[in-house]
């Protein structure tokens, strides 16, 4: 039993060290690139609406 305890320690030590290994880095880049796809999209709806908006206006 107490050998199953220092294998669990040891390997949740490991992932408090490097976060990577939990998947948590991962779904945190998912996020950010899905972020930066909306705001990218939001710009480009942005620079649509003043284009026409300046068209409809000459």
């Amino acid at each position: 039993m107490f050998f199953l305890l220092e294998l669990f320690s040891a390997a949740i030590e490991t992932m408090k060290d490097d976060p990577s290994e939990t998947g948590y880095d991962m779904e945190k880049n998912l996020l950010i690139r899905s972020m930066l796809r909306d705001e990218e999209k939001n710009d480009k709806k942005r620079r649509a609406e003043l284009i026409l908006r300046q068209a409809m206006e000459n």
